[in-house]
């Protein structure tokens, strides 16, 4: 009799779990979805040359997963992608679309001539808007307003601290300087010029070229003719193998310094120049050694966002999203594009292997990157290597 009264006791209880899962369950399935706009460039020649498509890429590639693992708080992830082609008024246009939506957020702003004014109005909208280049260099904390890659402040302190590495002595050593131009590299031009400057170099080479420059033969004869000690360059994916082998050409074997811009590691490889290196927040994209870039790797291959997977704006735009969805759960069942600023404003999660410090943003910060390292290609080794002094574990 009692073992019978026991074993009713026993179905009944596991009927009221089963309930409560099932109540839990049918709960988060009727949780409404979290909504993100990504309006950046997916098909103009600046997107294939720079950075917009793997960034968006990466930054899918986690939501993907996250999705796929019961989304945040048991919301999913909602994402609409607006390509703004890097024209201005498409992107404000979409913009305006996305600010009538209920979306929470217009992320991965691409050209720095389309997310400049759209930051601008994102901060009278009160709508987060997050860009790769750097609102106003930055430089300053500004509401609803984040800032993805290091800010011009960490570009004028690596380029010439590395630059002081390849020389005896900075007095009276030449520098040359040469980036696309854009609204965003035109805001560094004058800053990292001087910060040489005020170390004793002479800058006397300086030039921005339009991102659609490809040959380089002038440029090339012109530095070759100031005898540099190291050239400085922000060129793209499209330019720079062609730039560094019209360098060459003209017996400059001067260090090069590429900052800022994305080059993916099958094209450092295809440059093979063993005095070639870039300024990176993070570890090299394809180091499959790397646990955190192993994981990354099969998030995306399992999502279909694969594209653009060999180079560091990947990283940066999977991490941003490592970074929103950790606010996205701060911010909770009742999150407003109010209450997501508050949240992101005051998220930073580890690097995790992936990046350099630990990303994030602060009421004191609104750049993610926390550091910057130097990185150059191996041929021997056949990857990426860091330099001394300039690592992701360093300081």
């Amino acid at each position: 009799m009692q073992s019978k009264k026991i074993g009713a006791l026993l179905v009944a209880a596991v009927a009221l779990v089963a309930l409560a899962i099932s109540a839990t369950v049918a709960s988060s399935a009727g949780k409404p979805a979290y909504n993100l706009t990504l309006g950046t460039d997916e098909s103009s020649p600046f997107a294939s040359a720079c950075c917009t498509i793997p960034m968006t890429n990466g930054f899918e590639a986690w939501i993907s997963h996250v999705n796929k693992t019961g989304g945040v708080n048991g919301h999913k992830i909602t994402i609409t992608v607006m390509d703004d082609r890097s024209d201005v008024t498409t992107g404000l246009a979409n913009y305006q679309r996305a600010l009538s939506s209920n979306t929470l957020g217009f992320l991965l702003g691409g050209s720095s001539t389309v997310f400049t004014p759209i930051a601008a109005r994102a901060i009278q909208d009160h709508i987060v808007e997050s860009n790769g280049g750097g609102y106003q260099g930055g430089i300053g904390v500004y509401p609803y307003v984040y800032n993805i890659l290091g800010n011009l402040p960490m570009f004028a302190d690596i380029v010439p601290r590395f630059a002081k590495t390849r020389v005896l002595s900075t007095e009276g050593s030449v520098a040359a300087y040469l980036t696309y131009d854009s609204t965003l590299t035109e805001t560094f031009q004058p800053r990292i010029v001087g910060a040489l400057q005020g170390q004793g170099w002479q800058v006397k080479y300086n030039q921005l070229v339009p991102s659609s420059v490809t040959d380089f033969a002038v440029a090339a004869g012109n530095i070759a003719a100031v005898k540099p000690n190291i050239v400085v360059t922000d060129l793209l994916e499209s330019q720079l193998p062609q730039f560094i082998s019209q360098l060459r050409a003209h017996n400059v074997h001067a260090p090069v310094l590429n900052f800022s811009s994305n080059i993916s590691d099958k094209t450092k490889n295809a440059i093979g120049d063993p005095n070639l290196f870039f300024v990176e927040g993070t570890a090299p994209a394809t180091d499959l050694s790397n646990p955190a870039v192993k994981t990354m790797d099969a998030y995306a291959k399992a999502g279909g966002f694969t594209t653009g997977m060999d180079n560091a704006f990947f990283i940066y735009g999977y991490v941003h999203a490592e970074v929103i969805t950790a606010a996205l759960k701060k911010c909770g069942d009742k999150c407003t594009r109010s209450t997501f600023n508050t949240a992101l404003g005051n998220t930073t999660i580890p690097g995790g292997g992936l990046m350099a410090g630990n990303p994030g943003y602060s009421p004191q910060s609104h750049v993610m990157t926390k550091r910057l390292i130097v990185v150059r290609w191996n041929k021997a080794r056949q990857k990426l290597v860091n330099v001394a002094g300039f690592t992701l574990s360093g300081k």
